[in-house]
This record gives structure tokens, C-alpha cells and sequence, in this order.
């Protein structure tokens, strides 16, 4: 009886006498407070069910039975207990959430509008940058799992389609001179030589950061010569047995998972800590900032002439020793790009590069999701666009097709487009674009209510129509202009014009396609 009370009240005992902690470093999230009761009905009925989500969270040897949990799950059953980690093979940990794991295996397709997002973010800071003398580098650190894929689980090899990353590179290869640097194929062809990302954690060590390093720094050299990698000959290489890291400690197995961590250091260090170029409060409050670290600092050495800075996550941590050797000052900020920050910094530091790292697991959100007035720009970059290749300057379009149950009929207002169904097609004469540069559509129509207006277009590899070769533009009833980018891969015959999916009388303004010279570089 004494010990069955025992087993009952120990608990409780531990849950009242210990300090109660409001973050779970392996849940990752915020812990329930313990709840107030005020005089009202709603309190006092609401609070039974919050007194348990708080004692569900701080119950005596609460932690102590999930580590026995998970290491039971772990150790014996080869399982593990946490949905956002998976057990790959020789010991290795590999992170699932994100759909980093549906994206690693092809089962995630960009959309036309998100590729194009995405790369107009991109050239609108690289040429907004070039015009102030300043380079623009934008890196994505590879996925552990996009380097070392053989050692997941079998369930998850199995792969039927192109990375989110593979599809941007391949669009940006066809459509952008843009430059996006591409880590993974260094890594892979130094991985045979020795590990490069931790058993234990989502990044890589220290040998696979030198590794990036040396491709940023490739990329740097080109603009400013005079700043060569350093030799790995330079560095020393020290290493310590750690406890291990983020996944491990999401499994709340830290002891469990524990690995040799090597450190790479320059020989003869030059860099030191330096005063930030601009005070970070402002990021400071916007951004949850690991406890220990900072939104910013400030590193460099004195023998470069260079100053940048870099917007990074996690990953670009084993790389601040290695970068800061090349620069007179180097502010490294917890956040992705910021444009009012930049513009500080041009005002105070005057950089000379501005470097942005992503995760891949992560890029593509964070460019989509960017603040950035698509039409807008494509109005500038049409304003000086110049040629045009095809043009309706009133009357009938020559050579001008219907589809669909349409009749045309050209008035001094514009060409009306009757549709009695609700798949209006016009397709358009061929027209003498340049395949070396994209081109872009200017449209003024007027729809009879709100509707989305389609652009299709063929493509030497795919000749026919098809969603992932069209461009869609939400319009409202009334009046709309339209600004619209054609791909470079796009062939002059066989572009069609869908005004709207619903029926009734269109009427086209004006319509002018023009070919754009490409951004200027530096």
C-alpha cells in the first residue's frame, strides 16, 4: 500500500516543488501557463479544461517518461516517436516537416505564377542593387537529404519527380540570366572524401560549410580577384564528442544520439569583432531569435578594402569564420532580405555585396511570399521594351483566330468578343519574338464580370496547350490592364488568348506585345 501511495503522490510532489519552464526545447513550441479563475461564468467553466492542458504540460517526471518513451521507440523498435524526424540508415537523422521529404521526392509542382514570382524577386533586387554598384549573390544550402539521399529509409528513396529547387533552376536556366548559386554539386563530389552534414542534425559541419564557402567565394573572386578562398591547408581542424543535435534533441535523445563535431578555423585569424553598421532593434522584434543568439553583428578584417552583408538562417553559422577573412566588415543578419534594411545599410556601411542564404527546404516560400508589385514592374520593364511584335491598333486583328462559339466584331471603342460558352478562345497571329529574350503582353479589356484571362503557349519540347504552359491574371468586371511576361521558351505561332471563363460580350482595347532586352548586369 506505502508504495502504490508512493507511485500516486511522488508526481505530484515533483509537479508542485519544480520550477515551471515556459519553453520546450525538444516540442519546440510554448508550454501552457498555469491558468487564472476570475469571477465569471466563462472562466469558471472554461477552467477545468485549461487547468488540464497545463498539468498535461508540467506533470511530475513528465519529460523523464517521454525520453523512456522515445527511447524504447528509438533503441528497440526502430521507430521513431516524432513525426518530423524519420530514422534513416548507419545512424543518421533526417528532418521531414516542411514537406521537405514530398518535395525530395518530386511530389510537389511549382505553378507557372510562382515560378515567375520567384525570379522577378530575384532580378528586381539584383538590378536594384547593380544601379547603387552593389552585387547581388543569392545562395541556397542544401537539404541533408538532397546530399546524402542514400541514406534515408527505403520507404522514402522511391522518387517520381524534380525538386522544387530542380524545377526553379531548370526554369531559371531557360527564362533569367540570373545567377542562383547552386551548392549541391561541390558537396557531392566532396562527400565520397568525408562527412559533411552531422548524424544528428538538419545542417552541416564545419567541413561541408568550408566547401560552400569556397563556392561563394568562386563567385566573389569573379567580381573582386583579389579575394581568393582560403587553402583548407590554412585551417585547423580540432574535434570534440558532442551531444547530438537539433533532430536528436526534438527525439528529446540528445545522450542517445551523441557524434565526433569537427571544428575548421583559420591558422592565423584576421577577422574581430566589429561595431554593427545599423541598429537591429527593429529586427530584433520582429524576429524569434534562438535564445543566445542575436539578430546581428558585426565581424571583418582589416586587410580587405570589401564590406558586405549577408542575410542568412542557421546554416551560414559555420561559414561566419571563413567569410569574415574576406571582408573589412561583414554584418550577419538573423533575417531574409530586407529592402528598408538594405537601404540603411547603403546609407551607412556602403556594402559592396549583399549575400542572401535560404534552405532549400525553405526558399520558395520565402521568395513567393515576398512584397512585391508584380504589375508594377512589369509596367517599367514594358515601358522600356521598345519593338513591338504584335500590335491591335483598332479594326480586326489580321490573321486572327476564334474558338469556342465566339464572334468578333471591331467598333471605334475596340474589338468586341461575343461568347455564348464558357471557353472564349482567340488565337493569335504569329509574331517575330527574339527567343533570346522574353517578351511582354500589354492588355486593356473589358470583361463582363469576374473572371480569370489565360495566356497559353506551345513550346519546342511540349507543342500544345497546356496548364503548366499558361500565364492566368485574375480580372473584375469592367475595365482591366494587364500586364503579362511570355517565357523566352515560348514559340511565336500558336499563343491563344482566353479572355474569361464565363460568357458574354469582351471588348480588347488595346493589346501590345513587346520583346525586353535582358536586365542589365555587372
Amino acid at each position: 500500500m506505502v508504495c502504490f501511495l508512493a507511485v500516486l503522490v511522488t508526481p505530484l510532489i515533483r509537479t508542485a516543488l519544480t520550477p515551471k519552464a515556459a519553453l520546450s526545447d525538444s516540442e519546440k513550441r510554448t508550454l501552457t501557463e498555469i491558468p487564472r479563475l476570475e469571477l465569471t461564468a466563462r472562466s469558471v467553466l472554461s477552467f477545468p479544461a485549461r487547468f488540464e492542458a497545463y498539468l498535461n504540460d508540467h506533470f511530475g517526471f513528465r519529460r523523464e517518461c517521454i525520453q523512456a518513451f522515445n527511447y524504447l521507440q528509438v533503441r528497440w523498435l526502430r521507430r521513431s516517436p516524432e513525426e518530423q524526424v524519420v530514422l534513416g540508415r548507419d545512424g543518421w537523422l533526417f528532418y521531414t516537416g516542411d514537406r521537405s521529404i514530398e518535395d525530395h521526392r518530386g511530389f510537389i509542382s511549382l505553378t507557372p505564377e510562382e515560378l515567375t514570382k520567384a525570379r522577378l524577386v530575384l532580378e528586381n533586387r539584383r538590378d536594384w542593387l547593380a544601379d547603387r554598384g552593389i552585387r547581388y549573390l543569392f545562395v541556397v544550402a542544401p537539404s541533408k537529404h538532397s546530399i546524402y539521399p542514400e541514406l534515408l529509409p527505403d520507404f522514402l528513396a522511391r522518387r517520381r519527380g524534380r525538386t522544387r529547387f530542380d524545377q526553379f533552376l531548370a526554369y531559371m536556366g531557360r527564362e533569367s540570366d540570373f545567377q542562383v548559386l547552386d551548392l549541391r554539386q561541390i558537396l557531392w563530389s566532396k562527400k565520397g572524401d568525408e562527412r559533411l552534414y552531422l548524424l544528428s542534425d538538419t545542417h552541416w559541419n564545419p567541413r561541408g560549410a568550408y566547401w560552400a564557402y569556397t563556392e561563394i567565394m568562386r563567385v566573389v573572386n569573379q567580381w573582386f580577384p583579389e579575394e581568393e578562398p582560403l587553402e583548407r591547408s590554412r585551417l585547423v581542424e580540432t574535434s570534440a564528442d558532442v551531444p547530438g543535435g537539433d533532430l536528436a534533441q526534438m527525439l528529446d535523445l540528445r545522450g542517445l544520439f551523441r557524434e565526433s563535431y569537427p571544428f575548421l578555423r583559420p591558422q592565423e585569424p584576421c577577422a574581430e569583432k566589429k561595431k554593427e553598421a545599423v541598429d537591429l532593434e527593429a529586427v530584433r522584434r520582429a524576429i524569434p531569435i534562438v535564445p543566445g543568439e542575436s539578430a546581428g553583428f558585426a565581424r571583418g578584417c582589416d586587410r580587405s578594402r570589401l564590406r558586405a552583408v549577408a542575410f542568412r538562417d542557421s546554416f551560414l553559422v559555420s561559414l561566419e569564420d571563413f567569410l569574415a577573412e574576406h571582408f573589412a566588415q561583414i554584418d550577419f543578419i538573423w533575417t531574409h532580405f530586407d529592402h528598408s534594411l538594405v537601404e540603411k545599410y547603403i546609407a551607412v556601411a556602403k556594402p559592396d555585396v549583399i549575400l542572401e542564404e535560404i534552405v532549400e527546404r525553405s526558399f520558395m516560400e520565402v521568395l513567393v511570399t515576398q512584397d512585391l508589385d508584380v504589375d508594377a514592374l512589369l509596367s517599367e520593364r514594358f515601358s522600356l521594351s521598345k519593338r513591338s511584335v504584335l500590335k491591335y491598333e483598332g479594326g480586326v486583328l489580321p490573321g486572327l483566330r476564334t474558338f469556342g462559339g465566339v464572334l468578333i466584331a471591331g467598333r471605334p471603342e475596340g474589338l468586341d468578343v461575343v461568347c455564348r460558352d464558357s471557353d472564349p478562345q482567340l488565337w493569335l497571329p504569329p509574331a517575330g519574338l527574339d527567343g533570346d529574350n522574353s517578351s511582354i503582353m500589354r492588355i486593356l479589356l473589358t470583361v463582363p464580370a469576374d473572371t480569370v484571362f489565360q495566356v497559353f503557349y506551345h513550346t519546342a519540347e511540349r507543342p500544345y496547350h497546356c496548364e503548366e504552359q499558361s500565364i492566368r491574371r485574375p480580372v473584375r468586371r469592367g475595365l482591366n490592364e494587364l500586364y503579362i511576361e511570355i517565357p523566352r521558351a515560348a514559340c511565336a505561332a500558336d499563343v491563344r488568348l482566353d479572355p474569361g471563363a464565363v460568357p458574354g460580350t469582351y471588348t480588347l482595347h488595346e493589346f501590345d506585345w513587346r520583346t525586353r532586352s535582358d536586365s542589365h548586369r555587372m
